[in-house]
């Protein structure tokens, strides 16, 4: 057997053509989900994913995608109009359908999907003529415009659908889709500009995410070997303008697509400072707005100037647009930076979007975040409901945060170029694949409960024996993995192995084991910019626990009117309802970090893997109340310069994984008694709309 540690594939560029990925997701389908990814499987088809077509404004069976022969004009209000929102939810839908085989999902999905196929004409186009044929809402203007953004986003759920079913036909629709665009004139292909009056911003987002529908296209190439699309990938990439500001872009959704724009155009542009574009564009990001834990950053749905505090969060869907970006850059070089992103995000951040159920949603996630209360003036980038939970408003979110769960398991094991296998995601699954020179068919068993524990057991099933290499990506939080091959210790360096592959390459039989330990230890985090600490241990950041108290309000429509009141019956046609959760024990510690820190497991939970009540784990930290440090807009006031002093009693408190605590505290200030320590200083209560940063840099 040969062992070796390797850090990423070394692919050349060709001279010409495609560079081929070095791993590829397996299609659709041929990853069963097991263990509390499955229990999250159930969590979400019971929730927002699985049951919003019921009840969705934009879902209804009038909506423009079910009806593509009719011509939607007015209001962009309009909720029967086709466009992204339709295509975002039957993106995530046709995943959840495929993974829980649910057949009430599964048989809406095929609706969708057969209209679809009907509605194909003979220049390519399928789908809603009121895209083709884009509409102004001013009635006294004639223009139109061809509208592909929600096409660059349902064709993905086209590849998926094609994937599981097997059937050409879904892959010929998407096919000469592409060829409808690579024959528009330029002055109709994607233009930069509105064509006249009353064209709203809708018809202008297809304009800065046009290479959205890169990879789609690059399917398509391989699958047909259709060269004639090259310059389609060509001409999206030009129509792109690059980066709008000094940080890619301002807009939270926009920067997690847009980043990877350009190493997504190197496979076939070969230029080495676009492959490694994504890399430079995402650490100068977060360099300076990632001054929170694991991944995300302060940006709310725009970053803003001095916004930099971990009370500024992000907006939700941006979660699922990162997981989507981090596993296409993932399959170009087996970079496995990109893999430990996605599990910080989906570890730590994404469960919060929604609640424990996944019935609701919230528009901004932050990582001190101590009161989710429906109030329209938080000190965001826009004043509406923007910390409350609910199941029919937040547009986008509604339509899109769902998807990142389907994201994650559709990339937990992967085929490499060299004829091996590579578990990419670490989860409990069954993964059937084919492996080695024969192409022998192979079925891969995780069995585990990572991210909570740290054991996976993976068992290869197979009718003949086959050689191949076995990679297993090691989390860069792990400096002391250990195998197991059968039962015995497999020998591996001792330094420098976090955050590489372990590859194992041998002739395999069937019920051959690999036992894989990733143990993890206690560290601390600092935030450069206050001194305030966050604790880790192994793929989670650890929050305070705080009691969670529920309230479902209805809230007035109107902006100038932020009445609200508690929900009932009789006034539940009064305005939207939302869900709120309060703090319901004090928030406002700081960390005593040389007291130590004590570990402990607990029962894996039953119901909910990501609830305050259960984790899976606690933390014991000593701290103290700061009794200054207030709210502030309805948001815990920002930190200030660590140390600082507190006379208040010492504390045992309780730390809980960043993705069990939707009310969070992970960001700490450092108590101590030293003599330069700072006092907390009050601040009002609330600021002047005026005094607030502006909504744009």
């Amino acid at each position: 057997m040969k062992i070796s540690i390797v850090e990423k594939s070394e692919q050349k560029f060709p001279e010409t053509g495609l560079t081929p990925l070095a791993m590829k997701r397996l299609p659709t389908g041929k990853i069963k989900p097991a263990g509390w990814l499955k229990k999250q499987m159930e969590i979400a088809l019971q929730g927002l994913p699985g049951q919003l077509w019921k009840k969705g404004e934009y879902l209804k069976d009038s909506n423009g995608w079910l009806n593509p022969e009719k011509i939607y004009i007015g209001s962009w209000n309009n909720t029967d109009r086709p466009w992204e929102e339709q295509a975002y939810y039957l993106r995530t839908l046709t995943l959840l359908a495929i993974y829980t085989q649910d057949e009430e999902t599964l048989a809406v999905v095929d609706k969708y999907m057969t209209k679809m196929l009907a509605s194909c004409e003979a220049d390519g186009w399928f789908g809603p003529q009121s895209l083709k044929y884009f509409h102004s809402d001013d009635p006294e203007e004639k223009a139109t415009m061809v509208d592909l953004w929600p096409h660059m986003v349902i064709s993905e759920a086209v590849i998926f659908w094609y994937e599981y079913t097997g059937k050409k036909e879904y892959l010929d629709m998407l096919h000469h889709f592409l060829h409808f665009c690579l024959a528009l004139p330029d002055e109709e292909f994607i233009p930069a500009k509105k064509p006249g009056k009353g064209f709203s911003w809708l018809s202008s987002i297809q304009h800065p995410r046009s290479c959205d529908i890169i990879p789609s296209i690059y399917f398509v190439i391989e699958e047909t070997c259709d060269t004639s699309l090259y310059p389609l990938v060509h001409r999206f990439y030009r129509k792109w303008y690059g980066a709008a500001s000094e940080f890619m872009n301002i807009h939270t959704v926009n920067f997690a697509q847009q980043f990877a724009y350009s190493t997504y155009y190197s496979r076939l542009a070969h230029e080495k400072y676009l492959h490694d574009s994504a890399r430079y564009w995402y650490d100068q990001h977060m360099m300076v707005w990632g001054t929170v834990p694991r991944g995300s950053f302060c940006a709310d749905e725009n970053i803003r100037k001095n916004c930099t505090d971990p009370r500024y969060g992000m907006e939700s869907c941006t979660f699922s647009e990162l997981t989507r970006s981090f596993n296409y850059l993932g399959e170009m070089d087996m970079e496995t930076v990109w893999a430990d992103r996605t599990e910080d995000i989906l570890f730590n951040h994404y469960p919060a979007a929604h609640t424990c159920d996944m019935t609701k949603v919230h528009y901004i996630t932050s990582s001190n975040q101590v009161m989710l209360d429906d109030y329209l003036y938080h000190n965001v980038a826009n004043a509406s409901h923007m910390f409350a939970y609910t199941d029919n408003n937040d547009r986008c979110c509604l339509h899109n945060a769902g998807l990142a769960w389907f994201l994650y398991i559709s990339n937990m094991m992967t085929k490499v170029c060299d004829g091996g296998i590579c578990a990419w995601l670490h989860g409990s699954y069954t993964a059937s694949l084919t492996a080695g020179k024969e192409n022998i068919a192979v079925k891969c068993i995780s069995e585990t409960d990572y991210p909570f524990r740290d054991k996976i057991r993976f068992t290869l099933k197979m009718e003949k024996k086959v050689s191949f290499p076995f990679y297993i990506r090691i989390p860069r939080w792990c400096s002391k993995p250990e195998f197991f091959l059968n039962g015995e210790r497999i020998p591996v360096a001792e330094n420098h192995i976090q955050g590489k592959f372990l590859v194992l390459e041998k002739e395999w039989g069937d019920m051959d084991t690999v036992e894989a330990y990733f143990p993890s230890e206690i560290t601390i985090s600092h935030n450069i910019r206050n001194g305030g600490i966050t604790v880790d241990k192994g793929p989670f950041s650890y929050s305070l626990q705080i009691r969670e108290k529920v309230n479902t309000v209805v809230s007035s429509k109107k902006k100038d009117d932020p009445g609200k009141v508690l929900w009932n019956e009789k006034n539940s046609a009064d305005g939207d309802v939302w869900t709120e959760l309060l703090p319901d024990s004090p928030w406002n510690y700081g960390l005593l970090p040389e007291e130590g820190f004590i570990f402990e497991e607990c029962p894996l939970p039953e119901k909910y893997p990501f609830y305050w009540e259960t984790p899976p784990m606690v933390i014991k930290a000593k701290g103290r109340l700061i009794p200054n440090w207030t709210l502030q807009d309805h948001m815990c006031a920002e930190l200030q310069k660590s140390p600082v002093k507190s006379d208040e009693k010492t504390q045992t408190l309780t730390l809980i994984p960043m993705g069990c605590a939707r009310l969070r505290l992970s960001v700490f200030p450092v108590i101590a008694d030293t003599p330069w320590a700072n006092e907390w200083k009050k601040v009002p209560e609330t600021t002047d709309m005026k005094d607030r940063p502006p909504i744009r840099l």
